[in-house]
């Protein structure tokens, strides 16, 4: 008996430190609970921003030099190399950097990461102002969550131009219109795979939403999406006849490039599948079981998710390119959909805003993780400053 006694009066002591430790975890996620909900907007908008710039760096995409081919003269193609040829099909918005005049490799990246910096403030712009106060924070918390958020900065080039069209085109929600279709087009001949793709999804999931009589999202409808596809098939339409009308001879570009590495693209996919998968997503990954929660109604969209995760085994730079074409789809139905944000548990909010500031950047390239560009960056500016060798070769791809 006196044995037994010492046994539980040791398990007691055990479950008070248990205790104890648990009550100060929940003290330190009820202090970031009152950040993220009461303080005043913009230092959570600036702490978000800082967060997302110290995980990822900011660096140029490593095609740099060849978009600044493109850039100096849009209405030539300047690659004998036919691997390259897919790069002019990203043509409109290094057609706008040939008309400012940003065609050196220096000012080119100025204007990319101008666009990322646009698209940072748009994209918060209409969270704040399309959602009610605390279903904006958390909107803004689950944004800062996605790879989406970062992704232009670590890689500063064309996916800012690409990221601020979409979020154009998910500020007109009321009804098909001649801008949006205008912005579909834009879409269409700045980056028409991913556009098709992306609005392709949030098409499937709400006409799956209609199909099933599930609860649609966000307030955006079938015409919306439709009117929108229809714009991006037309500006792929408009960029053929553009090259046919300046004589610039391409192949099937990205097809063409597809064709010639996807042994080694499905390669990189399945055997590096776990980080793959976990970087498509990240810590958006508790979010998607979350909204699973709501049973019938989380199918449509989980589908279309799944869907778009079939691209994986077919691109170079996996994060990226899941990160910008599930971003339409993810505002639909998580950002931009107040019942849902109002329906997560604001400890849980207050937890993954946690551990974002503890995890590393995951980001995947040819199946590789990468990590953050800022020491680069920090090296960088030391190597300016003579304090480290100029020799000393600072490149983090």
């Amino acid at each position: 008996m006196p044995g037994l006694l010492r046994q539980q009066n040791g398990r007691r002591s055990v479950m008070t430190r248990a205790g104890g430790a648990e009550e100060g975890g929940l003290r330190v996620l009820q202090c970031v609970q009152q950040f993220i909900y009461h303080t005043p907007r913009w230092k959570l908008i600036v702490v978000l921003l800082l967060s997302t710039l110290i995980k990822t760096g900011i660096w140029f995409m490593p095609n740099l030099d060849s978009t600044a081919l493109i850039a100096s003269n849009p209405f030539v193609n300047p690659f004998s190399n036919p691997d390259a040829h897919y790069l002019l099909t990203s043509w409109l918005g290094l057609y706008g950097a040939w008309l400012i005049g940003a065609t050196s490799e220096r000012l080119l990246f100025c204007y990319f990461l101008l666009f990322s910096m646009l698209f940072s403030a748009l994209f918060m712009r209409l969270l704040l102002t399309r959602l009610p106060d605390a279903a904006a924070r958390t909107a803004l918390v689950l944004f800062t969550l996605l790879p989406v958020s970062g992704t232009s900065y670590f890689w500063a080039g064309i996916d800012g131009i690409t990221l601020c069209l979409i979020t154009l085109a998910l500020l007109q929600r009321d009804r098909p219109s001649p801008l949006l279709l205008l912005t579909g087009i834009l879409l269409g001949m700045q980056h028409f795979e991913q556009s098709f793709f992306g609005f392709g999804a949030v098409l499937l999931a709400l006409w799956l939403n209609k199909v099933w009589r599930a609860d649609a999202a966000g307030g955006y409808s079938l015409r919306w999406a439709v009117c929108l596809l229809v714009g991006i098939v037309l500006g792929k339409f408009v960029l053929q006849l553009l090259f046919q009308h300046f004589a610039l001879h391409l192949n099937s570009g990205r097809m063409y490039w597809l064709h010639n590495h996807l042994p080694a693209l499905v390669g990189q996919t399945l055997l590096h599948l776990h980080l793959v998968l976990w970087s498509a997503l990240g810590l958006g990954w508790v979010v998607a079981l979350a909204w699973a929660e709501r049973g019938k109604a989380a199918w449509p969209m989980l589908l279309a998710l799944a869907g778009l995760l079939l691209l994986l085994p077919v691109s170079g730079d996996q994060t990226r390119v899941l990160a910008i074409v599930t971003l339409p789809l993810l505002s639909v139905y998580w950002l931009l959909n107040s019942a849902f944000l109002d329906s997560l548990n604001r400890t849980l909010v207050s937890a993954l805003f946690s551990l974002s500031l503890m995890l590393p950047w995951s980001w995947v390239w040819e199946g590789l993780p990468r990590w953050s560009a800022l020491p680069f960056d920090i090296a960088l500016l030391l190597q300016r400053f003579e304090v480290l060798p100029t020799t000393m070769r600072i490149w983090p791809f």
